[in-house]
């Protein structure tokens, strides 16, 4: 029976896979989407790592004692999660008004101007990565600081294009991105800032060119790209350990090439970090042995700003209490973080109430952020803000879920602030390259954006792309 479990779970993967690569090629669905990013993280912590830990079984304190009727419940649950996060994203309610009033900027910045905004960025990365020594300024300073870098990642993206094969702009963008990518390293642990920069990377390079060419040609060339991210992420999981948050940028960087092992790495990356052994047992061991914490998750990303130092009794997170709950030996209980994943945190915050609260607010968030991008498809500035955090987003479905959209949010916000402000201070120096419209559309059509350069040696002579219909 657990086998039988196991293939279903894999069959909604590869029909989530399916889905959005069949979307894509018929050109009404964007390939690269806060929901396809949203999906894959799905696919990784709560379908494959589920599989996983039918197949070789969870770790010992969570072993299970009904695997069978719990990977039943778990197999439900999570197909009905999805159904209603996918309606509630498709019927996208009140939040498609919403996107309209978002405040946003008619400009599109200059080439050069965005040059000089990348540099910008890494230099105040850099600055504030060293953290503002003034309680509680040094935390959010640090939050800061990732995404300056990361959106520099995005901004490098985005000018580098329409012109991958120009040799000047291909040294320009990873002398920059080499120190920006310093920059984030620098006094790290977790992954997410590394997979963060490789999506803003890609997301920018998308939504400057290849999101008008045609989908063959695009997606290559953004398999082609990822590759890149995807194998440094990979030698970085097997190299790290606890002191790599005391190293320099340029030390971690040095290290995941000299001891990183990439077959060992990739398997970590798909093995989800045990979310989905987690879940099961958080399903096993609600309400039964432990009372649940009703919409916790809500209640706790509306909370997470506020530092405990001035709250001393603000609600811990299901991914600080698990170790104790499980009582996990040979660890540190306080230090370790488990993520329970999102089908956990249903489980513990709620059962079946929980899956359709979350599965429709999940679907109407990444709904809200998909027609933000939509609305501005044409201007960098907003496209790299909102694109600055997808670290935490793919992070969503692992968990701590509530811990993971606050950052996003705090994260995008401030990012989509400073980039808006950056951008036109920078208006007096560059003269914008294009003006939009109310809807976000271009007002003059035949303005030089999201064209593509054949070769090198064409530089400046751009070729028609392919245009899809508007999403």
């Amino acid at each position: 029976m657990l086998a039988l479990i196991t293939a279903y779970l894999y069959l909604i993967l590869f029909a989530l896979l399916a889905m959005m690569a069949w979307q894509y090629f018929r050109g009404t669905h964007d390939l690269l989407s806060f929901r396809n990013f949203a999906i894959l993280g799905f696919c990784i912590f709560q379908l494959h790592s589920t599989a996983g830990a039918l197949n070789f079984g969870p770790r010992p304190e969570m072993t299970l004692q009904n695997p069978v009727e719990t990977a039943a419940i778990y197999a439900v649950m999570a197909t009905a999660f999805l159904a209603i996060a996918l309606w509630s994203y498709n019927r996208g309610f009140l939040v498609t008004r919403l996107a309209h009033k978002i405040p946003t900027a008619r400009s599109v910045p200059s080439e050069s101007a965005l040059w000089a905004l990348a540099i910008i960025l890494i230099i105040g990365a850099f600055l504030l990565r060293q953290g503002i020594p003034v309680y509680p300024f040094y935390h959010l300073s640090r939050i800061f600081s990732v995404g300056m870098a990361v959106a520099a990642f995005g901004i490098l993206g985005w000018i580098w294009g329409p012109r991958l094969y120009n040799p000047v702009v291909i040294a320009v963008v990873a002398v920059l991105g080499l120190v920006a990518l310093i920059t984030i390293m620098s006094g790290i642990f977790g992954r997410r800032p590394l997979v963060a920069a490789g999506a803003a990377l890609l997301w920018g390079v998308y939504f400057s060119n290849l999101r008008y060419q045609r989908p063959t040609f695009a997606s290559v060339r953004l398999a082609a790209i990822a590759a890149v991210p995807v194998i440094l992420v990979a030698l970085y999981s097997t190299a790290r350990d606890q002191q790599h948050a005391e190293r320099t940028g340029v030390e971690q960087l040095r290290m995941s090439i000299e001891r990183g092992e990439l077959r060992r790495g990739i398997e970590l990356l798909s093995q989800g970090q045990d979310a989905g052994g987690n879940s099961l047992w958080l399903i096993e061991t609600h309400p039964d042995q432990f009372p649940r914490r009703y919409f916790h998750t809500l209640v706790y990303t509306v909370v997470y700003p506020v530092p405990r130092e001035l709250w001393p009794t603000k609600p811990e997170p299901l991914s600080d209490i698990m170790p104790h709950m499980a009582r996990i030996q040979r660890v540190d209980r306080d230090a370790l973080k488990i993520g329970p994943g999102i089908i956990g945190h249903i489980a513990a915050e709620g059962g079946w109430i929980a899956l359709i609260v979350y599965g429709i607010v999940g679907g109407l968030f990444f709904r809200l952020l998909d027609e933000i991008t939509w609305n501005n498809a044409h201007n960098p500035l907003v496209i790299i803000a909102i694109g600055s955090s997808f670290g935490h987003l793919i992070g969503m479905a692992r968990g701590e879920t509530s811990a993971f959209t606050a950052l996003f949010i705090l994260s995008v916000v401030m990012v989509y602030i400073m980039l808006l402000i950056i951008g036109k201070l920078l208006e007096a120096w560059y003269p914008a390259a294009a003006v939009l419209d109310d809807d976000g559309d271009l007002l003059d059509e035949d303005a030089p954006l999201h064209e593509s350069e054949d070769h090198w040696t064409d530089y400046g002579e751009p070729v028609a792309g392919y245009h899809p219909a508007k999403y």
